[in-house]
């Protein structure tokens, strides 16, 4: 038998052709009419069947090759959406990085980070990049500026940096002081003490000027104006500075060898040129301020009694300044004294026992000043080894061995004066008696002040103290 695809021999009882492995069909015997019909058929079919499989096959392929065109977009695309993100987020985070070192708050930092290992000059270029970064100079970061220049020891630097925010706007009063504050430890550095004082008189700022008082000068004020009066003034000098006030009333040009200036001054009868100038701490001296006064009195002024009342003991004396416009006339008997009354010419001794002295100046045309009234009360002196006379030459002999008096007249050692001591009582202070005295400073100008200052003279062994009403404190 004959496979019907191939023609090749089939052995009887095999139902496959060993050649091309077709079914071997075993039918009646046909026409051989209808078997070639039946080969064509076969054939078509078998040629319909490979046409089919490769478009299937061709479809498929096609299938793949779009899917795999696809997926190559996916993937083409995704990476090019990666990518761009990527390169959006490494251009963004460069951008920031760019500001963050170019700003000016990155070079501030830098800035600190250099004067924290004491490279001042650095720190100070730093800030320079901080201005140019940022919005240009700005107060703090001139203050900061100022204060890295100073640690560099550059004074003129520093104090040219700060002086750039005295002329800026928007300046707070904080920023304001603290710039001020960094011109004058420059100056300071340089002992500039007069630039200290004129660049604060310029400031128009008050608060300032009070932060800074201690550095600042200012001309003396009087408390009166130049001209003609018809009675003593009390004339006084302020200056809005703290200092001392040296004045003088001749005319003369006054410095700190002066009197100094301790409370109003007395201008009675007579023509005076008083002329004044401040002193600060530093010895920064202001303009002098020059008045003239004219006093025209009919009334002499009130006598000066030197003896305050009081109670006394041991022989003492009563003592007043003779003046210069009458005589000076007293009483001890309770009526006024007129020009017959006795004349004041030295020291009256104290009677014993209660007492009271009325005392008045009156000029030749027979005008009285104000009368002063002293009362005393004198007991017998104590068993002391001194009198009370001596105690006022152990007083001057203690602020010799101090070296505020310089010889037994009694003159200051800067040269302003004499200061002399008054006999004012006798007083038990604790188991030791002691006389008192109050401590007088007299100018070369004729004025006298009190000093405040009271000594005791221990009378059994001249020991001299100071003596504020409850205590004794040594003298040197």
């Amino acid at each position: 038998m004959k496979c019907p695809k191939c023609g090749a021999e089939v052995p009887e009882g095999k139902f496959l052709c060993e050649k091309c492995g077709a079914d071997i069909r075993i039918v009646p015997a046909v026409d051989a009419s209808d078997v070639a019909v039946e080969d064509e058929i076969s054939d078509n079919m078998s040629r319909i069947r490979a046409e089919v499989a490769q478009e299937i096959r061709a479809e498929e392929a096609r299938k793949l090759s779009e899917e795999e065109k696809r997926r190559r977009r996916r993937n083409a695309l995704l990476f090019g959406v990666l990518f761009a993100v990527v390169c959006s987020v490494l251009a963004v985070g460069g951008i920031f990085y760019y500001r963050h070192v170019t700003s000016s708050s990155y070079f501030v930092g830098r800035a600190y980070e250099a004067a924290n290992r004491g490279s001042y000059a650095e720190a100070s270029s730093y800030i320079d990049r901080a201005m140019a970064a940022g919005s240009g100079p700005t107060a703090d970061l001139l203050l900061d500026k100022g204060e890295y220049l100073y640690r560099a020891e550059d004074y003129d630097g520093a104090e040219e940096t700060a002086g750039r925010i005295l002329t800026m706007n928007g300046v707070s009063e904080a920023e304001l002081i603290k710039a001020y504050g960094q011109i004058i430890d420059c100056r300071m550095h340089r002992k500039d003490y007069a630039g200290i004082a004129a660049i604060l008189e310029a400031s128009d700022n008050e608060a300032v000027k009070e932060y800074y008082r201690e550095y600042r000068i200012a001309a003396p004020v009087f408390s009166e104006e130049s001209g003609d009066f018809e009675s003593e003034i009390a004339l006084r000098i302020t200056a809005d500075c703290d200092g001392s006030i040296f004045y003088t009333l001749d005319g003369t040009k006054p410095d700190t060898h002066s009197p100094l200036y301790q409370g109003p001054v007395s201008l009675k009868n007579g023509t005076f040129t008083v002329s004044a100038v401040a002193v600060n701490h530093y010895g920064v001296m202001s303009d002098v301020v020059t008045g003239s006064f004219h006093i025209r009195s009919d009334q002499p002024a009130e006598p000066e009694i030197l003896t305050d009342s009081g109670s006394y003991t041991g022989s003492a004396m009563i003592e007043a300044r003779i003046p210069v416009d009458g005589e000076l006339h007293y009483t001890k008997d309770g009526t006024d004294p007129d020009a017959d009354s006795p004349v004041y010419g030295k020291a009256v001794k104290m009677p014993e026992g209660s007492s009271e002295f009325r005392f008045a100046v009156i000029t030749d045309d027979g005008v009285s000043s104000d009368v002063v009234i002293r009362h005393y009360t004198l007991t017998k002196e104590p068993d002391a080894k001194l009198s009370s006379a001596d105690g006022a030459g152990y007083c001057l002999a203690a602020m010799i061995r101090a070296g505020i008096v310089v010889n037994t007249d009694g003159l200051i050692s800067d040269g302003t004066g004499v200061l002399s001591y008054t006999y004012a009582g006798t007083r038990k202070i604790g188991s030791d008696s002691c006389y008192l005295y109050t401590e007088v400073r007299t100018g070369f100008d004729g004025t006298a002040a009190d000093t405040g200052r009271v000594f005791a003279v221990n009378t059994q062994t001249a020991e001299v103290y100071l003596y504020d009403g409850a205590a004794l404190y040594p003298t040197g």
